[in-house]
């Protein structure tokens, strides 16, 4: 079964990114048995729909995609406790790369444009709260840097298609109006 259905025009055809459940089963390019995760198709002709790409998932995770960019998807892969954002490029086929690797990683809502790919990040802390900042990491370059330090709710990113403006909102708390 399917989750998370997220169509985007681009170059003039109809893309779709659908989420697995679970599971195993053959990659029907590679003729490989992968874990299922991102299936990518053209759906230009809905009733003759396309595979393109399979973004293999891990066992026992969910990935939930978030943007794309061209030919690069980002999304967030969420294992047990640990939230990572991952991209995938639909021209090599893979594999998918986990940016900024960390173990113990807490990130959703990334946004791509460009080369740029921002994310909430909700591993930064202050005694017992936890604290939403925005990163944001270059894919030229392979470097993270957090954009903001406050003890405001940073969520919601937005990267421009040419990576150099990034747009957020800032909450003072969960349930708040935010700017």
């Amino acid at each position: 079964s399917a989750y998370q259905p997220l169509v985007h025009a681009q170059g003039g055809r109809w893309i779709a990114y659908i989420g697995l459940h679970g599971g195993q089963q053959p990659n029907a390019l590679s003729g490989k048995s992968e874990p299922n995760g991102t299936a990518i198709l053209d759906v230009t002709e809905p009733r003759q729909p396309k595979l393109l790409a399979h973004i293999p998932g891990a066992p026992g995770a969910l990935d939930f995609l978030s943007d794309v960019s061209g030919t690069t998807v980002v999304f967030t892969r969420i294992e047990g406790a640990k939230q990572s954002i991952w991209s995938f490029n639909t021209t090599t086929s893979g594999p998918a790369i986990e940016l900024a690797p960390s173990p113990t990683s807490l990130r959703r809502g990334a946004s791509i444009g460009g080369n740029t790919v921002a994310w909430q990040e909700l591993g930064f802390s202050t005694g017992t709260s936890v604290i939403s900042e925005v990163m944001a990491y270059d894919l030229a370059t392979g470097t993270a840097v957090r954009i903001t330090e406050d003890a405001q709710i940073d969520r919601d990113m937005s990267v421009a298609p040419g990576g150099n403006v990034i747009a957020w909102d800032k909450c003072t708390t969960s349930s708040s109006p935010c700017d």
